[in-house]
This record gives C-alpha cells, structure tokens and sequence, in this order.
C-alpha cells in the first residue's frame, strides 16, 4: 500500500476503520471537471465494495465492487435485501488495481451524474460548503 500510496495523486481521503485500527479501508478520491476518480485500499485478497449512502447503511446505497480473481468492477445498488444488485447500466470504469503484499487497491472512475436512475448523483465536494456524502465499505478474502 505504501509503495502505491507513493505515485498515488487523489485531492482527498478518508480512513473507515475496521474491527482495528490496522484493518480499514482507505478511499481516496478526486474531482476532475465532470468525473470523480477513486480508489479503495483494504486489507483483503478477494474483493472490496464501496458506495454512496444517504442513510449510511448499505439500503438504499450505490454501490462499486470490485473483485481480483476475474479482475471484474460491478456497478450495483442495494433495495430491501441489503445483497448488491447489478445496474443495467455500467457507469464506472476500472483504471488499475493492485493485489500484492496483502492489500487490494483498485482504482475506478465515473461520471458525477450519470442519467442512470439507479446512480447516485454525486457532488464536486471541493468546496467546504458542500455536505458530506455517507460511505459504507466492504471487504474480503
């Protein structure tokens, strides 16, 4: 992850810590004209989620989840069921991953408002005006 965090260029982040300190998530994002960029590093082999929550929960949340053994970004949201359900529309896009050393990054990129009713429209958050957005992330082996 250090070696990575190195050559990394994201304007923000923010740390959601795990069962311990050592075991969260980084998510590090940036805004570029119409676009966010963002990249989630856990402390996992086989997959990582993150998504945009208004209630903070995983009901209601949009969802990006990433899994290493088919090297697969699926666009998803969640209804009732709290289990991730696949957009129709795939709205974002993997730039690079890493798996090594016990992390897994990837990096992903997409629109801020995609048209898609199943995305969440997301705000340039450059501003300190602007009101936070509630993430949830997930991880595992």
């Amino acid at each position: 992850y250090s070696d990575w965090l190195q050559t990394a260029e994201y304007a923000r982040h923010v740390y959601l810590p795990g069962q311990t300190p050592s075991d969260g998530a980084a998510i590090h994002w940036s805004i570029e004209d119409d676009r966010i960029n963002l990249a989630v590093a856990v402390r996992a082999t086989g997959w990582v989620g993150f998504g945009i929550s208004e209630n903070g929960g995983m009901r209601g949340a949009d969802m990006v989840i990433f899994q290493a053994d088919g090297e697969e970004l699926i666009d998803a949201h969640v209804l009732d069921t709290l289990f991730p359900i696949p957009d129709a529309c795939q709205s974002w896009s993997l730039m690079n991953y890493v798996a090594e050393g016990g992390f897994l990054i990837f990096e992903a990129s997409r629109l801020l408002d995609t048209g898609d009713t199943q995305d969440h429209s997301l705000s340039d958050d450059r501003s300190l005006l602007t009101p936070a957005n509630r993430i949830v992330a997930a991880w595992g082996d």
